[in-house]
């Protein structure tokens, strides 16, 4: 088949996106027609630096036909592998070129062409060790330490930057792939340790409509050039497989005060019968906005990582459980919903004393803050099993969480974990399929 790029945009300007995305539920950030683009205000593009690094050619015959990009990301510093798509001002949203989000319906995926020579040294090894990365920049729009006050300077995010690592199968040598991720394949979040992110990095916003920014990158740094081709990256709209009600909820929670439930529920909004499992993870440690202070005032990244260790914080699996309406736990047994139906549940959080910790004085490059150890974010991810792969999918093979690699310590209060049987863990979740997403933030007194 061959891919008709009439109605998707490249270059065209804010209006021209929302238009294309209102008569197909997709927002093409970058394609290769017109060249390879500069970001600019009104329209997002590539680093000036990273067009360099950009030839643009045409393919002819197969199923791709038209003009692509391969990018020659070349060994050294992070800069030198990677490609930045973005606006020039950075208080942009992809999804709107404004700092106004989107209303729903919103985006809830990426994707995007990729291609490797049949030479790469960018394929998986027989351990799997990721080579790639889609790394993502989001902000909350209240938050004006981001682009500073002229849109130009400041920090790059809201401490919201996740991370996809990925390697390719050797089978798909020279062969285009469509890549779809979904929050599920970002299972990393920067400064949160060994918890599965998702939506997580995101908290009350939604991930792929709050994107401002995003890295492609070689995680390789072996001398020489890396040939990688990309094209129609887009931002698309996939009707879920899953939703939680609600998707957000932050509470604040006594210490010393056990158990505490949030109500929820987890809807089938499709119109066949499914069956849904879960993963449920939690990170213990200084609050995101504690975080974001350090990220803004000191403008470096070391300084939300300094307030971390301070802190003691860490993330595993054993703090958070989900019960039925009967009170009984759900653990590694599926739940089936009709179609169109609800399953009505708890999720439960094990509170415990000692993980408030006392406050602590964090000095970072003549900054001082003070931080305590004092919320508990918990991220929870239902899929269906049984929904179809997408095509090519089965050739990337994401990184999984290390929520449960148990070989990390328990963190303060957290119970003993067990690590999920096969089929529940971490690398188990399809990159591709939007399912629920619940995130809670417990603030502890």
């Amino acid at each position: 088949m061959i891919l008709s790029r009439a109605w998707l945009w490249g270059g065209m300007g804010v209006l021209g996106a929302m238009a294309a995305y209102a008569a197909e539920p997709r927002i093409l950030l970058a394609g290769f027609e017109h060249g390879a683009l500069v970001s600019g205000n009104q329209s997002p593009g590539w680093r000036v630096e990273d067009v360099r690094k950009i030839a643009v050619l045409t393919e002819e015959g197969g199923d791709l036909q038209g003009r692509f990009g391969r990018f020659f990301f070349a060994a050294g510093g992070v800069s030198e592998r990677s490609a930045y798509l973005r606006y020039r001002l950075r208080r942009r949203f992809l999804t709107t070129g404004t700092s106004v989000l989107p209303e729903p319906p919103v985006p809830n995926a990426m994707v995007f062409r990729l291609r490797l020579p049949r030479d790469s040294r960018l394929f998986c090894g027989p351990e799997g060790r990721p080579t790639l990365g889609v790394w993502t920049y989001h902000f909350d729009p209240s938050d004006l330490s981001v682009g500073g006050a002229n849109g130009t300077s400041g920090t790059t995010d809201s401490m919201m930057h996740g991370y996809a690592n990925f390697c390719v199968e050797p089978e798909a040598a020279s062969r285009w792939i469509e890549v779809v991720f979904a929050p599920s394949a970002f299972r990393q979040q920067r400064d949160y340790y060994h918890w599965f992110a998702a939506r997580g990095v995101t908290g009350r916003l939604p991930f792929v409509a709050s994107l401002r920014e995003i890295q492609f990158l070689v995680l390789r740094t072996e001398s020489g050039l890396y040939p990688v081709d990309l094209d129609e990256i887009s931002l698309v709209r996939r009707e879920p497989a899953a939703r939680f009600e609600p998707e957000y909820e932050e509470k604040v929670a006594w210490a010393n005060a056990g158990d505490v439930a949030v109500p929820i529920k987890l809807v089938n909004p499709t119109n066949r019968d499914r069956r849904y499992r879960f993963f449920v993870s939690s990170e213990l440690g200084a609050s995101r906005q504690v975080l974001n202070r350090a990220l803004a005032e000191a403008d470096s990244i070391g300084a939300p990582t300094a307030v971390q260790k301070a802190v003691g914080a860490n993330g595993g699996l054993s703090a958070a459980f989900l019960t039925d309406e009967n009170g009984r736990s759900v653990r590694h047994r599926e739940i089936e919903i009709g179609a169109g139906g609800e399953w009505r549940g708890t999720l439960v959080h094990r509170i415990r004393p000692e993980m408030l910790g006392q406050p602590v004085t964090v000095r970072y490059r003549g900054h001082i803050w003070t931080a305590r150890r004092d919320t508990l974010t918990t991220s929870v991810i239902a899929w269906d099993p049984d929904e179809p792969r997408g095509a090519g999918m089965g050739w990337i093979r994401v990184a999984p969480s290390n929520a449960d690699d148990a070989s990390h310590p328990v963190p303060m209060g957290f119970p003993l974990p067990e690590r999920p049987p096969q089929g529940w863990r971490s690398g188990d979740v399809p990159p591709e399929q939007v399912g629920a997403y619940l995130v809670t933030e417990l603030t502890l007194r």
